[in-house]
């Protein structure tokens, strides 16, 4: 099997109209990054290479995370076969709102995160995420 190169050239952009043009106080690495190069469109071989690397590297990832999530969401939906309204003595009313405070948590707390996440370094606040995460969990464990 033969391994071929490819050769992508990168140039300064003196102007490009359709870049946006984005402050730099909101802008991240990246686009201040891509901004500033130019990148030729990759040959059809190195298009297909590219497709079958992703096909064989990053699918295999996006089908076992979006498995997980959808694992994790039916969770409380099987709990109740399973007897959580016996054993955490819940009335079937109850049991709805629980499931639905779970969305509507989700659901306000997500703007927020996604601009979070836009604004401030992601490593330094995905740390702070999880130690968040960790104080709720050893809290809630100590209640109980």
């Amino acid at each position: 099997m033969t391994k071929t190169s490819a050769t992508i050239t990168i140039s300064p952009l003196t102007s490009t109209p359709e870049a946006p043009k984005l402050p730099d106080r909101y802008a991240d690495e990246s686009h201040k990054l891509f901004s500033k190069v130019h990148v030729d469109d990759p040959t059809s071989e190195e298009a297909l290479r590219i497709r079958n690397r992703c096909v064989r590297w990053i699918l295999p990832f996006l089908c076992v995370g979006y498995h997980l999530m959808y694992v994790d969401k039916q969770t409380l939906g099987s709990s109740s076969i399973l007897g959580i309204l016996k054993d955490a003595h819940l009335t079937a009313d109850q049991y709805n709102w629980l499931s639905s405070l779970f969305y509507v948590g989700y659901l306000a707390a997500e703007w927020p995160q996604n601009w979070a996440l836009q604004r401030f370094p992601v490593a330094k606040w995905l740390a702070g995420n999880l130690f968040v995460w960790w104080v709720a969990l050893t809290q809630s464990k100590r209640g109980s």
